[in-house]
């Protein structure tokens, strides 16, 4: 294990840091998810393509995700829980 990323965003936080060799804790807030556990964004600029892309992104970086929180506060756990694991 080299190092930790925690970051909110699927593509650019845990994929981009994943392929760097860290373990990625993604964090998010629990209101931000639909019932089957999308993120919603409140609101975007982003054309209907764009949006597209960037969910085929998040898809592709979901499979990175080592450990996922909705508080800073379950970091210190859930960082013993990646070392240990």
């Amino acid at each position: 294990l080299n190092w930790v990323h925690v970051g909110d965003d699927l593509a650019n936080d845990v994929g981009a840091s994943a392929s760097c060799g860290a373990k990625a804790v993604w964090l998010i807030e629990e209101s931000l998810e639909d019932e089957t556990g999308e993120v919603v964004p409140s609101w975007s600029t982003a054309t209907n393509e764009e949006l597209e892309k960037r969910a085929k992104l998040d898809e592709m970086a979901r499979q990175y995700v080592s450990a996922k929180i909705d508080k800073l506060d379950e970091l210190p756990s859930v960082i013993m829980g990646i070392l240990e694991g």
